[in-house]
């Protein structure tokens, strides 16, 4: 259940983060494909998180262990998505 609501909170954070830096790429004119391979790994979260609500709101469920597993891969591949972003960002 630890574990869980870390990787929710992980994935929320991110999330947040992602959606700043976005606007912030697309200002500095990041390239499409850049911008295209973070909103797969972007996209890829959230499908995961959602996967994680089909038992009903997620921080009622943090206890099944189902709900652990998409809430991992949902905050890894939020990470990876700003990965991306901050990897193009710094080479600008």
């Amino acid at each position: 259940m630890r574990y869980s609501f870390y990787y929710y909170t992980q994935y929320q954070r991110d999330l947040k983060e992602y959606n700043s830096l976005y606007g912030k790429a697309v200002e500095r004119g990041i390239d499409n494909e850049t911008l295209g391979m973070a909103a797969m790994q972007n996209d890829t979260a959230s499908a995961y998180y959602e996967d994680a609500g089909r038992y009903g709101p997620v921080i009622a469920n943090f206890q099944r262990m189902y709900v652990f597993f998409d809430l991992r891969m949902a905050a890894l591949h939020q990470k990876r998505a700003i990965k991306i972003l901050e990897d193009a960002m710094a080479d600008r």
